[in-house]
């Protein structure tokens, strides 16, 4: 017998959107209760069907009767069925949308509290949708007994107990967006997936703000405890490649206030990536976000102009919008998932730098319990340290390391991320950033095969083994980002320098003054760090250059990561571009011979001027000292008189000429000009 069969036609979809288990069932219990149904015994044929089966006689008398009045929907148990496929009970749809809702109105983890109060309103008599009176389901629970006065207290209807209306509640999504919001539910709903698989290095740069997860000595600006380090940083989507950072203490001012990262250094780490490092030539995204780390509307119009449209600012969105119609707006927050790759590589960064002392801790909850006595006790050997004496104060142990020392660890732990290769980033294998590489042995760094072609004479017997037996000496390595990244500088390109005091603003141009010895001189005011340029100014876009005069005022606009600054005029006028004087160290000889060169050239642009004044009168005596060497040579061929006489001999007048003007060709040593250029002492690439 075919029991489906049984089944009418219309019911199919409802029978194949029963669970497996539900199916099986009502398969199973089709042909029992037709052949009670035919028999003309009822009785008899369900006490035979109950031997034959092993089936309770009572369970297949009730499934019997409830076959005959509800069809074959009511021979599955209920609690095989999906909620919203059980027949009938108190579980209408308006039931279960009223029940979500009151769970969806309370905070917290308080299901129970919403059904207590469901509870409490049934007892006071209000009304509840799809849910008759207590009343008529005290009749429909207990037929033909009377009905209380009031509903008993310990009392629950039937379908209505906690544990039955727990399994009706909200889904964790509806939940989470009607008590936090949509941002609190994005990750319990699908979203976007991106890959870097066709992304061209170079091609999106996403910035952002960072604080470290410890703490520093920053001995300036009147500090006196330690300080976290903020960073504003930048990387290249495709690689990864941790392409620009700025790095400073997060100071207190006198009023106890910290001086937070600020728009002023977010545009010196811009200015930076698009004047020093460059830009794809064939078009960059900035992917930035609408806090710190921003780009104002007027500055990415600027951008796009001033780079003939291969700039373009992204920003993720930010959702203010109301869950309910009419409801109260959120306070409208940003999308973190936007720039995912950098907010990931956070945590990569403060793994690598957690064995630093002074950690603050993954979140304020997880500080380390001593974290409040290592700051006292930071504190005082910091106030000792100033105000010993120098060579007393040097020997002071802290607990803390220095900003100074900390920055030359971060840039080392930065370049170790960059180069690492051992990494399992999305994408990269699709991107072709993978190379071969020989195995000289196991444990040991393979060789590429670009390195092994470039010399075959030095590499024959490495090459003869990769090709022998390529499964022992030859693998696969996954390139390094910074090797990804090196792939995009070919196709940079650098925004003109006449654009960086647009890019910087006003907040980072330092008012200064041509001195009387030429040097102009700024203050950083976070470090106290001063720093002397040369008074040579050259033109953007040629290579003519002139010497600022003294006493000039001027707005300095120093580039991060490079020796030059942008000068400008008092009303903010690009005028020119001028380069550091390097720093000379006694002990480092070529440094300070470099200290000399770079002040020679100087000095021989001042002296130029002066020189082309004067070239009439160095012509003049130059022609006197011709004439007179041609009449003394011929006096040199006349014989000697045979008797000296007491005034002063041909012989000795001619020596001393000679010692007084020697006769040296234009071109030797002694003339030449030996001034430099800016390409030799600063390399071709100023920057």
């Amino acid at each position: 017998m075919n029991a489906i069969a049984s089944i009418p036609p219309a019911d199919l979809e409802t029978f194949a959107a029963y669970p497996p288990k539900a199916q099986r069932e009502v398969l199973a219990w089709l042909p029992i209760v037709e052949t009670i149904a035919s028999a003309p015994a009822t009785v008899v044929a369900m006490e035979c069907a109950a031997k034959k089966t092993g089936r309770p006689y009572a369970t297949i008398r009730r499934r019997y009767y409830a076959w005959r009045d509800g069809g074959w929907q009511s021979l599955a148990r209920r609690n095989a069925l999906p909620s919203g496929g059980r027949p009938g009970g108190r579980h209408s749809p308006e039931f279960v949308a009223e029940w979500r809702r009151r769970c969806e109105n309370v905070q917290r983890r308080a299901i129970r509290q919403a059904w207590q109060q469901l509870m409490r309103d049934l007892a006071a008599g209000a009304p509840v949708p799809g849910l008759a009176p207590w009343s008529v389901l005290w009749a429909e629970d207990f037929p033909g007994q009377p009905i209380p006065d009031a509903m008993p207290p310990l009392w629950v209807p039937k379908g209505l107990s906690y544990p039955s209306l727990v399994r009706l509640a909200p889904s964790k999504f509806e939940l989470a967006t009607m008590r936090q919001g949509r941002f609190a539910a994005s990750s319990l709903r699908p979203l976007v997936r991106v890959t870097r698989a066709g992304l061209a290095p170079g091609q999106i740069l996403v910035f952002d703000d960072m604080w470290h997860d410890h703490k520093v000595n920053f001995f300036g600006a009147g500090q006196q405890d330690a300080l976290r380090p903020l960073e504003f940083h930048c990387i290249d989507l495709a690689s990864t490649c941790k392409i620009a950072w700025g790095v400073r203490p997060r100071v207190v001012r006198p009023d106890g206030t910290h001086d937070q990262l600020k728009d002023a250094e977010f545009r010196q780490l811009l200015a930076q990536v698009l004047c020093v490092v460059g830009y794809r030539k064939e078009g960059v995204a900035l992917h930035v976000e609408h806090g710190t780390a921003a780009i104002p509307p007027s500055l990415a119009d600027y951008l796009a102009a001033a780079s003939d449209g291969a700039i373009t600012v992204e920003r993720g969105g930010i959702d203010a919008k109301t869950i309910l119609k009419g409801g109260f707006a959120p306070r409208g927050r940003g999308n973190f998932r936007f720039k995912a790759a950098l907010e990931s590589l956070g945590g990569l960064y403060h793994n690598a730098l957690a064995m630093l002392p002074g950690q603050t801790g993954l979140s304020p909850d997880r500080a380390p319990e001593n974290a409040e006595t290592l700051d006292k006790y930071n504190r005082a050997v910091m106030r000792a340290v100033m105000q010993l004496p120098d060579e007393l104060g040097a020997k002071l142990w802290l607990p803390v390391m220095s900003f100074r020392e900390f920055t030359a660890i971060l840039a080392q732990v930065y370049a170790r991320l960059n180069a690492r290769t051992d990494h399992d980033l999305e994408g990269w294998e699709e991107s072709g950033y993978v190379r071969q590489v020989f195995v000289p042995a196991p444990g040991l760094p393979g060789i590429p095969f670009e390195t092994l072609y470039a010399d075959p004479a030095k590499y024959a017997g490495a090459l003869a083994l990769a090709h022998s037996d390529p499964s022992t000496w030859v693998r696969q390595e996954k390139l390094s980002p910074a090797a990804v990244w090196e792939q995009a500088k070919p196709h940079l390109v650098r925004l003109p320098l006449v654009h960086a005091p647009r890019i910087l603003g006003p907040a980072n141009a330092f008012p200064c003054t041509v001195n009387r010895s030429r040097e102009l001189w700024i203050t950083f005011p976070d470090t106290r760090q001063r720093v002397r340029y040369s008074p040579e100014l050259h033109d953007f876009s040629s290579p003519l250059s002139r010497i600022l005069p003294a006493g000039e005022n001027l707005l300095l606009y120093p580039l991060a990561a490079s020796p030059v600054a942008v000068v400008c005029s008092p009303d903010g006028r690009p005028l020119g571009y001028v380069a550091q004087f390097s720093q000379a160290s006694h002990a480092d000889r070529p440094s300070i011979l470099r200290q000399i060169g770079q002040t020679e050239h100087v000095r021989a642009l001042m002296e130029r001027d002066m020189k082309d004044r004067h070239a009439p009168d160095a012509a003049e005596i130059a022609a006197m000292k011709a004439h007179n060497d041609a009449i003394l040579r011929q006096a040199r061929a006349l014989p000697e008189p045979p008797k000296p006489s007491r005034a002063l001999s041909a012989a000795s007048a001619l020596a001393t000429l000679d010692a007084i003007s020697p006769d040296a060709p234009p071109d030797s040593p002694e003339t030449a000009d030996t001034s430099t250029s800016l390409d030799d002492i600063f390399g071709a690439d100023p920057f």
